[in-house]
């Protein structure tokens, strides 16, 4: 059997996730609150596209063509194959209502693009038509983003899963 093309990316995802967590400061106000949130957005998307990859990686170990973007369309393909796997079963249950559904809901919300908040400070610090608003940045909520404790969790989880399945697929 060849070597799976995705599993050293997987690794690298997970490793680039853990390093982002790492390099979180403890301290969260003003500068380093913004600088932590800019950390934890790139760690969210680091593990996010450990996920993915780790989907590709058991389409390819399966003979799967192209890599699904989904535990459902993992599912979806290796059943159309003829090779149902246990693998994406459980993919498939923890994308629907466990922790792989949160980390998805999370990353997705992550990148939504929506207008700014309005803010009455924002235009009260205009002193001249041609200035630019000021705004208190640091002062800013944090859009929704998980903490790094969840981020932390989900990591674990992917990582745990990931070797578990690996090591079955040693074994068969």
């Amino acid at each position: 059997m060849a070597a799976n093309p995705y599993s050293g990316r997987v690794g690298q995802q997970l490793l680039c996730t853990r390093q982002q967590l790492q390099a979180c400061v403890a301290e969260n106000s003003g500068n380093e609150r913004l600088r932590n949130g800019g950390v934890l957005a790139a760690a969210l998307w680091h593990l996010r596209l450990a996920y993915r990859l780790y989907l590709a990686e058991l389409a390819a170990n399966y003979q799967i063509e192209s890599p699904p973007p989904s535990a459902a369309a993992l599912a979806q393909a290796l059943a159309a194959a003829g090779k149902p796997a246990a693998e994406a079963a459980e993919l498939l249950a923890a994308e629907e209502d466990g922790w792989a559904a949160r980390l998805l809901a999370s990353a997705c919300a992550a990148e939504t693009v929506s207008p700014p908040a309005s803010s009455t400070s924002s235009t009260a610090n205009v002193s001249r038509r041609d200035a630019l608003p000021l705004r208190d940045l640091g002062a800013e909520e944090e859009s929704g983003r998980p903490p790094a404790a969840q981020i932390a969790e989900w990591l674990a989880q992917l990582q745990e899963l990931v070797e578990r399945q690996r090591a079955h697929m040693v074994e068969c």
